[in-house]
């Protein structure tokens, strides 16, 4: 599944990234940061934010981060460095999930099944062996993305611990675009898909 390897200076999608914070953002438990608005009378009833960057267009907030590693998720494309500057504004990874953190795959039955990787079965998950560091089975949930902002792309590959190899990648990619791209059953039954029968 991985190349014995990995080339340190490059991502590559499906590269696996030690040490990476995990935004666990749930509306309901963000805490907001900012300044009082002069202007208005103190009350503990909601307070009114201003910006707290110099373009008023954000606030800050405090979030829950899990470090844990993940996997790029973008195509290798969008990661390749143009004259040392990556050109797209954001790249995307996912962090790894053990699979005995899934109650399903306690059953050996549906285990075997996800460790294919099949298109059709566990579409939202992909199955990664053990291999040194990622110490117990894993998997990437696809539901579970986030992206990084281009500047932290030379902090991510100095993190890079594994690079996939190429059959490995096809695979990943295929499940990936499956995942994100198969057909409701109503696009399915308006035939809106060619070969949707």
């Amino acid at each position: 599944m991985f190349i014995s390897t990995p080339d340190t200076t490059a991502l590559r999608q499906g590269d696996i990234i030690n040490n990476v914070l995990f935004p666990h953002l749930r509306i309901s438990d963000l805490t907001l940061l900012g300044k009082q608005i002069a202007s208005e009378p103190i009350s503990l009833d909601g307070f009114k934010l201003s910006g707290s960057i110099d373009n008023k267009k954000y606030v800050s907030g405090m979030i829950k981060l899990q470090v844990t590693s993940a996997i790029i998720i973008s195509q290798c494309c969008d990661v390749q460095l143009n004259n040392g500057k990556l050109e797209v504004p954001n790249f995307v990874l996912a962090p790894l999930d053990l699979v005995k953190s899934y109650p399903s795959f306690k059953v050996t039955a549906d285990l075997e099944i996800l460790k294919k990787n099949e298109l059709g079965r566990f579409t939202n998950l992909f199955y990664l062996d053990p291999t040194p560091p990622i110490s117990e089975q894993s998997v990437v949930n696809f539901n579970r993305t986030f992206c990084l902002q281009k500047e932290d792309y030379e902090i991510v590959l100095s993190r890079k611990v594994l690079q996939m190899t190429d059959e490995s990648r096809v695979k990943f990619k295929l499940k990936l675009a499956h995942h994100f791209g198969r057909p409701t059953d109503d696009e399915i039954e308006r035939k809106l898909y060619i070969n949707s029968g």
